[in-house]
């Protein structure tokens, strides 16, 4: 299972231009699992903090579904669906 971790803050206004995006991937796999992480909230901030997130929107791509082994990490400007896809599947295609 592939997984998005989605860092995002409710006063974003590129957030709210990714998210749909991302949603739709999820359309095209089934399997995928999204994480939505508000900072605007503590526990959110925390997470943000610990994952080396500096900016919103970040999407991260944890291998294992552990941030601490991140692979790939896409900040707004290079948030695409074809980057996304990419970032999503360069294992598969490694393999």
């Amino acid at each position: 299972m592939k997984t998005i971790v989605y860092f995002t803050s409710d006063t974003c206004k590129p957030c709210k231009f990714l998210l749909p995006k991302v949603t739709e991937l999820m359309k095209d796999d089934p399997e995928l699992k999204l994480v939505i992480v508000p900072i605007d909230t503590r526990d959110g901030a925390l997470k943000a903090q610990q994952a080396g997130v500096m900016t919103v929107p970040t999407l991260l791509f944890p291998e294992d579904d552990e941030i601490d082994d991140m692979t790939v990490r896409l900040l707004p400007s290079m948030a695409t669906i074809k980057n996304i896809k990419k970032a999503l599947y360069q294992d598969q295609r490694e393999s």
